[in-house]
This record gives C-alpha cells, sequence and structure tokens, in this order.
C-alpha cells in the first residue's frame, strides 16, 4: 500500500486505481468499513479524472455501498 500510494499521489491512475482496490477489499489501513468504502471511491474518481477509464466500473460499485 505505501507504494501504490506514493505513485497515486505523484499521479498514476493505475497506482490511483490499485490503491481504491485496496480500500475496496478491506486490505488498506482502514479496515473494511464505510470509511474504507469513500477512499476508495475517491481514489477511484480520481483515477478515472486522470483518464483512467478502467477504474470507472469500480467507482460505480463503490458508489453503489455508500450511503447518499
Amino acid at each position: 500500500m505505501k507504494w501504490y500510494r506514493k505513485a497515486a499521489e505523484q499521479g498514476s491512475p493505475v497506482a490511483q486505481s490499485n490503491l481504491g482496490l485496496m480500500y475496496a477489499n478491506g486490505k488498506g489501513a482502514l479496515p473494511n468499513t464505510h470509511d474504507a468504502m469513500i477512499e476508495a471511491y475517491m481514489w477511484f474518481n480520481i483515477a478515472v479524472a486522470n483518464g483512467y477509464t478502467d477504474a470507472a466500473r469500480n467507482r460505480d460499485i463503490a458508489a453503489g455501498k455508500l450511503s447518499s
């Protein structure tokens, strides 16, 4: 997670998506909770904004798990 975060913060959309996956799957610093899903959604959304359209599906799945 440490290296994905470093690469994600430097703008790598693939690392941003992978970091989102780690949060979504409960493999990050946060347990598999609502807060982890918020982090996952955020990183997927950033990855999509940076041109990694493959992250859109995961972003939409994460959005469906969040409360309005």
